[in-house]
Order: C-alpha cells, then sequence, then structure tokens
C-alpha cells in the first residue's frame, strides 16, 4: 500500500482486488477457494461499507493509518457493535 493513501481508500483497493466478476462461484466452491473472491456488486457495496466503517473507527480511535495497523482491533470493533 502506497503511503499516502488513506485506510479507507486502503481498505476499498484490497476489496478491489478480490472482485471475481463473472467468474463462476460455484465451481470456486467446488475448488475450495470462493472465500478469495467477491463474485456480487451487491457483495462488494456491503463490504465496502462494513470494512470502511471500521477503518474509520480504527483510525479515530487508534490512530491507525494502515489496515496493517488496524487489525489488532477487529476483535475489540466487533465486540462493541
Amino acid at each position: 500500500m502506497g503511503k499516502n493513501k488513506s485506510i479507507i481508500r486502503q481498505t476499498q483497493e484490497k476489496l478491489n482486488s478480490k472482485l471475481r466478476y463473472g467468474e463462476s462461484k460455484d465451481l470456486a466452491k467446488k475448488e475450495k477457494r470462493a472465500s478469495e473472491g467477491i463474485y456480487s456488486y451487491s457483495t462488494r457495496k456491503t463490504y465496502i461499507a462494513k470494512c470502511s466503517a471500521f477503518a474509520k473507527w480504527a483510525r479515530d480511535n487508534h490512530g491507525c493509518r494502515t489496515i496493517d495497523d488496524a487489525r489488532k482491533y477487529v476483535d475489540t470493533y466487533r465486540n462493541n457493535l
């Protein structure tokens, strides 16, 4: 990740790298790799919203500047939902 990208932008780029539009999710399930991708627009939209909310929370509450910095706070965030 670039050092000047916001944590929100980093999150969006990470999720975009997992896009698998047009690929068969059924085939991916059979090959046990379905969890490696995002196969629908609505799933991407949901993931972007939820992950961006977490990234903002980690930035605002813990000063995280990268998604790697924020990872250690995932359980704390989930427990406070």
